[in-house]
């Protein structure tokens, strides 16, 4: 009896030395977001509930701006997943299936003013500090001249750190996570300054496929080690 007691504690240790760790995982919401305006150069919406990503009816792209700080995790962390979560509201009536996304790093910094755009997606006039098609940062400060983008529309590494599809439906989608999803937010948790997070792009063409997003549907699962 004794021998099987031993012999069953012995298996119970064994199977606890050899259980794999559970990773460790936090929820952050953007810190900064904007959207930009193709057909609208001077305008934008950094204070707005909803960002718009894609081409409107006239053709006319609309870009989003996100930035995550992943300042919270422990200095030591090692970032093993980062997922991106999107809110959909709205889907223009050009929205196909294949509608995909892709997310590239950003190149510089810009800015998140105090314009509030209406709910129909065109934006409004920037207030300084807000990025635009244009500019990085409008009219910051007010009586001075905008910082510009280097390429209209926006400076970012021309290979994506993610590709994914959206469909045509409103809801929740869940971005898996990829390495340069990884390697961006581990760079930004150990380079603060070059943090400039991400613009998303959706194929820009003649459809009619814009989205709208809720910003408060918006937010970065990183896990770690």
């Amino acid at each position: 009896m004794i021998a099987l007691v031993a012999r069953t504690l012995g298996l119970l240790m064994l199977c606890a030395v050899a259980a794999p760790a559970f990773g460790l995982q936090v929820t952050l919401n953007p810190v900064a977001f904007n959207t930009m305006y193709e057909d609208n150069p001077t305008r934008a919406s950094g204070q707005s509930t909803s960002l718009f990503l894609g081409p409107i009816a006239s053709g006319s792209p609309r870009r989003i701006l996100l930035r995550f700080d992943p300042a919270s995790l422990p200095p030591t962390a090692v970032i093993t997943s980062v997922r991106l979560r999107l809110s959909i509201n709205r889907a223009a009536s050009g929205s196909d299936v294949t509608d995909t996304i892709a997310g590239h790093r950003l190149l510089a910094s810009w800015g998140q003013g105090t314009a509030v755009g209406p709910g129909g997606g065109n934006g409004t006039q920037a207030s300084p500090g807000d990025a635009t098609w244009l500019a990085r940062f409008h009219n910051s400060p007010p009586t001075t001249p905008s910082t510009l983008w280097a390429q209209p529309g926006g400076d970012f590494n021309a290979t994506p750190s993610y590709l994914a599809a959206m469909g045509i439906a409103s809801g929740t989608r869940t971005l898996a996570s990829t390495p340069a999803m990884v390697a961006d937010v581990q760079s930004w948790r150990t380079n603060p300054a070059g943090n400039h997070g991400w613009i998303v792009i959706a194929p820009e063409g003649p459809d009619f496929s814009q989205k709208s997003l809720r910003v408060d549907g918006v937010s970065l699962i990183v896990e770690y080690e």
